[in-house]
């Protein structure tokens, strides 16, 4: 019987989770509203698979071209009381970033915690954004820059990304949305 579920299968393409896992899925363009003239974020793009697929939010995945993209919630598609597909948002990934975590210890003199260093907590993928905003000091007359960062790891705040201070995380689309500074 012809449906949506078999007619959308001739356009899948295989790719893979970070893990190695493969899938087939149809990567899409992402038409928001944006006008690719006004906006200089990274274009979004639309994951298309089965409802059965491996593939779920916060993954890490890699297309045929070799670029990543992290998976975001969108939306399913029903007929008849049926899921067919699943769409996910896409958000590209373009830094391979390191991650520190400032350490403490408790002083044996004063036993209050005291600041040992950075642990490096590895590397992990996220997508790099300026903000269209810049926060100015109007005292001593210095701009701060602000960047946002999308990423699949659960950061915590004052946590360091390449040489950036976590400063807010928030989750946006069952991703974490990060203001760095």
């Amino acid at each position: 019987m012809v449906s949506l579920k078999t007619a959308g299968l001739r356009f899948n393409s295989k790719m893979r989770r970070e893990d190695g896992l493969p899938f087939f899925g149809t990567i899409e363009p992402d038409l928001e509203g944006k006008l690719i003239g006004y906006d200089f974020s990274f274009p979004r793009r639309l994951l298309r698979v089965l409802n059965d697929s491996p593939i779920k939010t916060l993954d890490v995945i890699q297309d045929v071209l070799g670029r990543r993209y992290l998976v975001a919630d969108h939306d399913g598609s029903f007929a008849r009381n049926v899921i067919e597909y699943r769409s996910h948002m896409l958000i590209p990934m373009n830094r391979h970033a390191t991650w520190q975590r400032e350490t403490t210890a408790i002083d044996t003199l004063t036993k209050l915690p005291k600041s040992t260093g950075r642990a490096n907590l590895g590397l992990v993928w996220i997508l790099l954004e300026r903000v269209n905003r810049e926060a100015a000091d109007t005292t001593i007359r210095v701009k701060e820059e602000a960047f946002t960062a999308f990423s699949a790891t659960k950061f915590e705040l004052n946590d360091v990304v390449d040489n950036m201070v976590v400063k807010r995380v928030s989750v946006v689309r069952g991703v974490y949305l990060l203001e760095l500074q």
